[in-house]
């Protein structure tokens, strides 16, 4: 599978907050007050969400809770960044031991967010997009037998697309975060993603259109969580016509150069699946577009 990062508006996910974590105090019990203030770079700024035990609360900085004395609580502020830059959240564990009155001041940080026309890693999990533009082309195939007679397709919006598959190890590090279980372990097949005995930078196989939507939403998760995604943007499964945008790469056949130079098959693979990014990228730094495996799109 293959992932995009776009401003959301075709196919979007749409995510809603989870229900407030329960703060009200029992009957007769000793309370005190907790307020959260939200800081950039020194100056206070309103706006930031407010996660108490991992659980989004939906209300923004400044706020005062009422807790009840004896709670503890792990306060987590983030800020949505904006395009071009995204601001790193702060975490405390807050022991509310007294009936008095406590204020936390979350400091938050501003750092480099992704900007268009410029590559973009997601940090720590060098998950790496190339920024491609708005534009027009020629989508299907004039060939006998093709599946879909050549027309004109317009996006709107430019987007980034990973700049090859999905490897094995981002996929590694969804699973440990999240728990997940694949559709074919859940049936109990013999394949799996996890039986290939494949190397860290091979890309992940044995996954469902299902599953390659789970990962999708995890890391779109996890980025609004940590304050890198603007407003409005998600990671998704790119649709068939942006996948074959970025395939042609402004070029007008179906491969953007020499095809041994840029993908893996039956001819050059030894039947083997290769690791991601070894041949030579297309006109837009796309790797692993032709061959090696099956990419899913979030249209089939």
């Amino acid at each position: 599978m293959r992932i995009k990062l776009i401003l959301a508006g075709f196919l979007a996910i749409c995510f809603s907050a989870e229900p407030g974590l329960g703060l009200l105090p029992r009957i007769g019990a000793q309370t005190t007050t907790l307020t959260v203030r939200s800081f950039l770079d020194g100056v206070e700024v309103p706006g930031a969400h407010v996660y108490l035990g991992g659980v989004r609360q939906g209300e923004t900085t400044p706020i005062t809770y009422g807790v009840e004395v004896g709670t503890v609580l792990i306060v987590h502020v983030v800020l949505p960044g904006s395009e071009g830059r995204y601001f790193s959240p702060a975490t405390t564990r807050v022991e509310l031991l007294k009936a008095e009155a406590l204020e936390w001041r979350a400091e938050l940080r501003s750092q480099p967010g992704p900007v268009r026309g410029k590559r973009w890693v997601v940090p720590g999990l060098d998950l790496a997009f190339t920024s491609l533009r708005a534009g027009s082309f020629r989508m299907g195939c004039s060939v006998t037998g093709g599946d879909e007679l050549p027309h004109t397709v317009t996006l709107t919006r430019p987007f980034w697309m990973g700049i090859h598959e999905t490897e094995l190890r981002h996929f590694k590090e969804f699973v440990a975060n999240s728990g997940y279980r694949t559709s074919a372990e859940k049936e109990g097949y013999r394949d799996t993603w996890l039986e290939r005995r494949q190397g860290e930078n091979h890309p992940v196989t044995f996954v469902s259109w299902f599953d390659a939507v789970a990962f999708c939403s995890w890391l779109t998760e996890q980025e609004r969580f940590l304050g890198r995604l603007p407003r409005g943007y998600e990671y998704r499964l790119p649709t068939e016509a942006e996948w074959e945008y970025g395939c042609r790469a402004g070029g007008g056949s179906g491969f953007s150069g020499e095809a041994f130079d840029l993908g893996w098959f039956a001819e050059n693979s030894g039947g083997e699946v290769h690791e991601a990014g070894k041949k030579s990228p297309n006109a837009w730094g796309l790797w692993d577009m032709h061959g090696n495996v099956w990419e899913w799109c979030a249209d089939g």
